[in-house]
């Protein structure tokens, strides 16, 4: 597998763990659990800066990534 494949792998994973985060975060809203409100933002923005420097680091655009 290359080194391209790879990261592409790693970067679908780490998209389908933010979408979770995402449930999640939603889910704290709604019962208003704030200490779970803020794990799950930080979680999901963690996540996301990921996803961000994969994209700037192997210059893909949003049509090209899947």
């Amino acid at each position: 597998m290359s080194r391209l494949q790879q990261v592409l792998s790693l970067r679908r994973q780490v998209a389908q763990a933010t979408v979770d985060a995402a449930q999640m975060l939603q889910s704290a809203r709604t019962y208003g659990d704030k200490r779970r409100i803020d794990h799950y933002s930080g979680m999901t923005l963690a996540f996301q800066s990921i996803i961000d420097m994969i994209d700037i680091e192997f210059e893909l655009d949003k049509d090209d990534s899947g």
